[in-house]
């Protein structure tokens, strides 16, 4: 799948994926979320280049025609991350990004 992200957060999101891939993790159906992710900030957030709580909260709002499943596989994408005051950071690796 092609890393064709294209928000303020598209060097992070790029720099998160290729670490996952280069682990070992098998990345493509997750990708699939992240890429979402990507539209919606160039859609709603389009000059925001700073992980927002807003930016946190639409994503985390289950839409109106989204099925339970569908809604609980895009949220448990980003169990690996945690939201803090600096930005994201990586459990499974101690890694940092500054967002």
């Amino acid at each position: 799948m092609t890393l064709d992200f294209k928000s303020g957060f598209a060097e992070k999101l790029t720099q998160f994926t290729n670490q996952k891939i280069a682990l070992g993790f098998e990345y493509a159906s997750p990708m699939r979320y992240l890429l979402r992710f990507d539209a919606m900030c160039r859609e709603r957030y389009p000059t925001e280049h700073q992980l927002t709580r807003e930016i946190c909260m639409a994503w985390a709002t289950k839409s109106q025609t989204e099925k339970n499943n569908s809604f609980r596989n895009r949220i448990s994408q980003y169990a690996s991350l945690r939201v803090s005051s600096d930005g994201l950071v990586n459990r499974h690796t101690s890694s940092q990004w500054i967002w």
